[in-house]
This record gives structure tokens, sequence and C-alpha cells, in this order.
């Protein structure tokens, strides 16, 4: 089954079933709740990674806008840009339209058919009870959100992906929550960001230069293509806390 829609004008409103329940559904349905975005590949439902936008006052929660060239959605407060990767040419009359070629759903931004990224976290096994592990926490920009470990050897924070990605930079900044000194600099700092080869974990960098004032750092590496992503402290015992990890496209 295809779920095709094309857009009249760059606006598109797409509502949820209010009161259809996650869990079951067609392949291709979309899902609005609890400030997310889901969608069902016939299997199994995926929240949509999202990162923060501009504020979406006025519109409906829910509401889906096309804003060349990505696709966004509102949350009820903020527009959340939904995170793509170019899969392949689509025609620039189809700018806007939303297919789902399964298992994933994809948008034509104009020129390249966009598939739709749904994320998972992973972290250290002794999490750290405050911050609970997000992807949105990982996303928004901010210093206040995050992911952090309890302590433990070479304390880990993973990102996978239920499909491969192609990149060669990420961007990260420090957690520092609740007070200075607690979460920061010298939790990030020092740490390897590596990704998984199938055989391995191969070290992409070495992250270095964060300050108390909580500006992201974008490291970049040669090109890589894989769907597990990780930051560790290497031959240490103690925290890592993570403010923003953004593997980019």
């Amino acid at each position: 089954m295809k779920l095709v829609s094309y857009l009249s004008t760059i606006f598109l409103i797409i509502y949820s079933d209010a009161g259809y329940a996650l869990g079951a559904g067609v392949a291709g349905k979309i899902e609005f709740e609890n400030k997310n975005l889901s969608y069902y590949n016939g299997t199994s439902w995926f929240t949509i990674d999202y990162s923060i936008g501009a504020s979406c006052s006025g519109y409906a929660a829910g509401t889906i806008h096309f804003d060349s060239p990505q696709m966004r959605f509102c949350d009820g407060t903020d527009w959340r840009i939904i995170v793509s990767t170019p899969v392949s040419i689509c025609a620039p009359a189809s700018a806007g339209a939303i297919e789902f070629n399964s298992p994933n759903l994809r948008f034509c931004d104009g020129t390249d058919w966009r598939r739709i990224e749904a994320m998972a976290l992973t972290a250290s096994p002794s999490l750290y009870s405050s911050p609970a592990p997000s992807i949105q926490a990982l996303g928004d920009a901010s210093a206040l959100t995050g992911v952090g470990t309890s302590s433990g050897t070479e304390p880990w924070i993973e990102v996978t992906y239920t499909q491969p990605k192609t990149t060669s930079s990420a961007t990260f900044r420090q957690l520092d929550i609740e007070a200075p000194g607690i979460w920061g600099v010298h939790y990030l700092n020092g740490a390897s960001y590596q990704y998984h080869d199938g055989a391995g974990w191969v070290t992409l960098a070495t992250l270095s230069g964060f300050t108390n004032a909580g500006a992201a750092i974008t490291f970049s590496h040669a090109s890589v293509t894989g769907n597990r992503f990780r930051v560790v402290r290497l031959g240490t015992t103690g925290y890592l806390g993570v403010g923003e990890f953004v593997i980019n496209p």
C-alpha cells in the first residue's frame, strides 16, 4: 500500500485519528501522539526523529507543513523538523509529496526523495535516572537537556538507526544541568565518537574544546555508513554526559 499526498500549495495538514491507539495499524499510517509523530511500517511503530524549529503558535498540534526543502510538524508549541536523508530523485512538481515506500515514509523536497528516519536510543546499562534517555533531548540544541550515565567502566551512549546512515560529521554539546560542575565539560572532553562498521567500533573523532559556555562543536571525519554510533569514555571509570549528539547528513 502507498500513501501519496500531492500538495496544491506548500502547505499540508494531516490530522491524526484521535480514536486510534498505537500498537496496530495499516502500513504507512501516521499518528500524532504525546507531541510526537509516529508511523507504522507494517510491523512496528517508529517515532520520527526531529529537532526544534520556530514557534508554531496559531497552528493545531499535529499540523504538517512543507517548508522547502524540509517537512516539519507542530507539536503544539514548536515546529519540529523531520530529519531525513536523500535516497533517490523525484520530479520538482512533486515537491511536498509524501509516499510510503516500504518500510519507510519518504517525501519529495523538489529534487530528491528523502527517507524519513526513525531513531532509537540506548545508553550505558547503568543509566543515570535523571535525565532519562531521550533522542529528543540529544537533538534540541540545549546544554540543559541530554543523556547521562551512572559511573561505570568505559560509559557509553549509543544512537541506533533503523536504516544505515551515511555521514561525515557529528555535532556535540556538553550536558550542564542542575548546577555548573555537576554535569559539564569534564564528562565529555576526551570522549571518543565511534561508529560500528559491522565488525567492531571505529573511532571517528576524539572530543575536545568544550567549555562552560555550552557551545556546540562539530567534528568532521571521512565519510562512513552505519546504523550504530556512540560516544564512549575509553580507558576510564566514571560518568559520561552529553547535551547534544546530532549525526549530520
